[in-house]
């Protein structure tokens, strides 16, 4: 139950992580560097949080979550011609 929530609570902050990226990298075939970008900065962050955060969740699990997430994300932009597709 705590990822769910930690997944929703994450949710917004990832979709502006997403449309960021989106927005300022336009070339064609980037979109594993896009992600790359979106789960560094959440390792980063993860990196410099405070230690009860730590204990309660491992950078795996939030980085896998947040992964997933933007996978999602992705999907649905694509899908729905949010995102152009850049000759990916």
């Amino acid at each position: 139950m705590k990822y769910i929530l930690l997944g929703l609570q994450l949710f917004p902050a990832i979709l502006a992580a997403v449309k960021a990226a989106e927005a300022h990298i336009s070339l064609p075939k980037s979109g594993a560097e896009k992600l790359n970008l979106v789960t560094g900065v959440v390792e980063e962050v993860y990196a410099s949080i405070a230690d009860g955060l730590r204990e309660d969740y491992s950078r795996e699990s939030v980085v896998r979550l947040v992964m997933g997430i933007v996978t999602r994300v992705v999907a649905v932009f694509n899908r729905l011609g949010i995102f152009q597709a850049t000759g990916a």
